[in-house]
């Protein structure tokens, strides 16, 4: 059990570095954004690197782009941080994180930045001593005080991670 133990935590202290791909029904985004025709579902492929910062307290880092693939066409680049408590247990393990971000708007001409939180929670799966796929739900808020409700909507988030 303590060989066990040992494994888990020298996994998770190791800095990794992967993919991810996020989809998210950004209808919900409508008001905050009334010059954009707002598409339903959206993809967002990005680089993501994490590491741990104390124990069961990890960093993570992320960046890319995504396109709607319903309705009109809208490019969004998100730029995120999120603070992340990991629980492992074995080759798994689950967290619970907060985040905050930047998305970017580009639909022709146009273009708008907006800034985004949540709190999500995910697990963690390490198939191979060095490779772990992911999967994380969140409710992505657009922190746009200018509206009475602050719109959200759900992000579903899966990649790998390559552990160094």
């Amino acid at each position: 059990m303590l060989v066990l133990g040992t494994e888990a935590l020298a996994q998770e202290r190791a800095p990794s570095l992967g993919i991810a791909m996020s989809w998210m029904e950004l209808k919900n985004f409508q008001p905050a954004l009334p010059t954009f025709e707002i598409s339903q579902k959206v993809l967002i492929f990005s680089v993501r690197g994490e590491t741990q910062i104390e124990l069961g307290v990890a960093l993570r880092l992320a960046a890319g782009w995504g396109f709607a693939f319903e309705g009109t066409s809208l490019g969004i680049a998100h730029y995120e941080t999120a603070l992340a408590l990991n629980f492992p247990f074995g080759r798994a393990s689950a967290s619970v994180e907060l985040g905050t971000g930047i998305m970017h708007f580009t639909q022709h001409s146009e273009e708008a930045w907006r800034l985004t939180g949540w709190v999500g929670a995910g697990g963690r799966f390490a198939l191979f001593p060095k490779i772990s796929f992911f999967f994380d739900v969140a409710p992505l808020v657009l922190l746009d005080f200018s509206q009475h409700d602050l719109p959200w909507v759900w992000s579903y988030r899966g990649g790998a991670l390559w552990r160094f």
